[in-house]
């Protein structure tokens, strides 16, 4: 198993599409406003109750500032997931979810393109497109074909083979005249999206770390709720 069938963008979207997460940024102003408000109190408050004297401490407890703090790591997770994820993840759980918006071959293109895999790109490598798409170009010497080296870091040379593969799928899928069009629409869907779920590889480990550590603090707070609780029973 390869991390990033674990750790992708279809499993963040999880979070980034949480209405709780999404507006957790509440608490980044409800939070130093209780805080802001209790300092201006002199604690502790003294105050009688069955005739004996209590005491009421006004401070923000460990738990509150935890929670403020996960409230900050999940809204910098969700302005991250936001800007970041390929909008076919973002929008579309499914192939039925995109039928269901009557999402068209004008999408998938969009999609595309925003990945940065269009036919404008491919000729800017000196890449022919006709020819890509005929099958007469093959990447990688491995495969005893054309050895792309347009770039002159290897990793680049990478990325745009692997997007010159999702443009020839693509195309040809959406081309076939083979297929019904929804037939077309859901091959041409499904190599776009199978790709935009692990692209952006940097991006999407930061943008899970954050989602990670607000889920870990957050955990700490419900279980150091469940403790008091308990002490209260």
């Amino acid at each position: 198993m390869n991390f990033f069938s674990v750790i992708n963008w279809k499993i963040i979207s999880f979070f980034g599409k949480n209405k709780l997460i999404n507006r957790s940024y509440i608490y980044l102003i409800i939070v130093p406003m209780l805080a802001k408000l209790f300092s201006k109190i002199q604690s502790p408050i003294e105050f009688s109750l069955g005739g004996e004297v209590m005491h009421l401490m006004l401070t923000l407890p460990f738990s509150w500032k935890l929670f403020f703090f996960s409230a900050l790591v999940f809204t910098i997770g969700a302005i991250l997931y936001n800007l970041i994820a390929p909008s076919i993840i973002k929008e579309n759980m499914s192939f039925g979810e995109f039928l269901i918006d009557r999402k068209n071959h004008s999408h998938i293109v969009m999609y595309r393109e925003e990945l940065g895999i269009s036919e404008e790109k491919i000729k800017s490598w000196g890449i022919d497109v006709n020819a890509l798409l005929s099958t007469q170009i093959t990447f990688g010497s491995e495969i005893g074909g054309l050895k792309f080296t347009f770039y002159e870091e290897q990793w680049k040379n990478k990325i745009a083979e692997d997007k010159m593969e999702i443009f020839k799928l693509s195309e040809r899928n959406l081309k076939n005249k083979n297929l019904t069009k929804d037939d077309q629409l859901e091959s041409a869907f499904w190599v776009i999206y199978n790709y935009a779920i692990q692209c952006r590889k940097t991006l999407l480990v930061i943008t899970a770390l954050f989602y990670l550590a607000g889920f870990i603090m957050i955990t700490i707070v419900f279980i150091q709720s469940v403790i008091e609780v308990i002490k209260w029973v």
